[in-house]
């Protein structure tokens, strides 16, 4: 079985029909593509959820790395 990947603009009445078309045939399966989370944004939660570490140096922070 081959994995195809097609872009459908589903705001035109092309891809509208396309879309049902495809949705229609059995044998067709869909994936729907999730987004991905920005670094930032995961980082930013994690400080909030208070999951950080603090260090008094670059030595101490090295030194908890790799505990």
């Amino acid at each position: 079985m081959a994995t195809y990947t097609i872009n459908i603009n589903e705001s035109t009445k092309e891809g509208k029909s396309i879309l049902a078309l495809l949705k229609s045939l059995s044998s067709i399966s869909f994936i729907k593509k999730t987004e991905k989370t920005p670094s930032i944004d995961i980082s930013l939660k994690e400080a909030r959820q208070g999951k950080t570490h603090k260090a008094k140096d670059g030595f101490d922070l090295i030194e908890n790395c790799l505990k």
